[in-house]
């Protein structure tokens, strides 16, 4: 009792963990995500003081959770929420030194894939779609618009004279303009 610990040797992971959720909730759209994917690591590091885990226990884990068949890129989404809770816990005066996750190797991620929906299969889609679902379905198709940015869409954003919509709040949070095609525009044309 003689000694007083400076706090980044003596908080752990788990303490760091309810600090930075309680942070993410409103600040992160990936909360639950990263919840998900923390309440894992807790398993792993939640008596540890946040300070004394090594670049090595990390690589640790990450062969861990190969071996428990998840796969190179989602891996890297926990080391992605890892390298945050680090980030955050620097700011905090939380733990010093540096954010050891940097020092970690990721997978190699392909390239995402871009692909359109074949006649065919537009053609099953409107089968089983209502009118005011079809509406939201040629939306999609003719911009590609995720669907949070489509489900938030409002008219302010719309510009249907210069055939724009404004994405004011895309998943990176930039702000972008999307050019509609003539199907996606006034008449609701039949695009199958």
């Amino acid at each position: 009792g003689k000694f007083h610990l400076p706090v980044a040797n003596r908080v752990t992971f788990a303490e760091v963990v309810v600090k930075y959720m309680e942070w993410a909730r409103p600040h992160k759209r990936s909360w639950k995500a990263d919840e998900e994917m923390l309440r894992r690591m807790t398993k792993e590091f939640g008596t540890l003081p946040l300070q004394k885990i090594s670049r090595f226990q990390i690589e640790g884990f990450k062969t861990a959770l190969l071996k428990e068949g998840l796969s190179g890129p989602r891996v890297n989404r926990y080391l992605a929420a890892l390298s945050g809770l680090y980030r955050r816990a620097l700011e905090w005066d939380l733990v010093r030194g540096g954010n050891p996750v940097k020092l970690v190797k990721r997978f190699r991620e392909k390239p995402g894939r871009i692909r359109y929906l074949k006649s065919e299969e537009i053609a099953r889609l409107k089968a089983v779609c209502s009118a005011d679902l079809w509406d939201a379905v040629v939306l999609a198709i003719s911009t590609g618009l995720r669907a949070g940015e489509l489900f938030n869409l409002c008219w302010a954003n719309v510009d249907m004279e210069n055939r724009i919509i404004r994405v004011v709040d895309s998943k990176n949070g930039d702000r972008r303009d999307v050019p509609m095609s003539r199907i996606g525009c006034a008449e609701h044309q039949d695009i199958s």
